[in-house]
Parts: structure tokens; C-alpha cells; sequence
């Protein structure tokens, strides 16, 4: 799972920016939100599902992204999905859920540790200055 969560976090480091800060988490998870709500429901997931829930989610980082669109950060998403994917199966649907939520609460705190640490490296700098 740590490898999902290590990929789903790579992924929004370097192509989610969303406008405006906010501490939500949904603002935070952005597609990552889009993903797991869509394993929620799925039963089955094949290569049509992954490469459609990949692409909303890359819908998602596009239309919240005002510097750009990058087609590597679909390839990425793709790649994670069908990870996800195949670990979902071993799985039944309480622990489903539980998976998901792990993923979900582990790229928040990590996003939300970085973005802290972040901060304080800017006041940091600030103080020096």
C-alpha cells in the first residue's frame, strides 16, 4: 500500500497545483478523491476501467492546474490505478474500504506534513533574511 500512497503523493507534488490554499482535504487530495471514489464502487475493474478512471482523474489535475497540462502526469496516474487495481481483488469489501481509507488518510498527512515543513522553511528563510 505504502507504494500506492508513495506514487498517489508523487503524482500531486508535481502536477497538482491547485489555485488558493486550502487546508480541506478534499482541496488537498484533488484526484486522488476521484480515484478512490470510483474503487468504492467498482466491482470488477479491467483495462477500459482503469484507463477511464486514470482519465477523470487527470480530468481533475487539468482543470484545477493553471500552469499547464502534462501528459506524463496521465501515464503516472494510469500506472497507479492498475496497481490499485490489482491489489483490490485480495481484498473483501469491508477491507476494500479500509484500504482505501488508509490510502486516502496517508496521502493527506503526508501532503499535509510536506506543506507544513514547507512553511516552515519559508519563515525560516525569512527570519535570515
Amino acid at each position: 500500500m505504502s507504494s500506492v500512497i508513495d506514487s498517489l503523493v508523487e503524482i500531486l507534488d508535481n502536477y497538482y497545483y491547485p489555485e488558493g490554499e486550502s487546508r480541506s482535504m478534499y482541496a488537498v487530495l484533488g484526484p486522488v478523491n476521484v480515484i478512490l471514489k470510483e474503487f468504492r464502487r467498482l466491482r470488477d475493474v479491467d483495462d477500459q476501467k482503469i484507463t477511464g478512471i486514470a482519465g477523470i482523474a487527470y480530468r481533475s489535475i487539468e482543470q484545477a492546474n493553471p500552469k499547464g497540462v502534462y501528459p506524463e502526469a496521465a501515464v503516472k496516474l494510469q500506472e497507479v490505478v492498475k496497481r490499485m487495481a490489482q491489489e483490490a481483488p485480495l481484498y473483501n469489501r469491508r477491507e476494500l474500504k479500509a484500504y482505501l481509507k488508509n490510502i486516502r488518510y496517508g496521502v493527506y498527512l503526508r501532503k499535509m506534513i510536506s506543506k507544513y515543513e514547507y512553511i516552515e522553511k519559508k519563515k525560516q528563510k525569512e527570519k535570515e533574511e
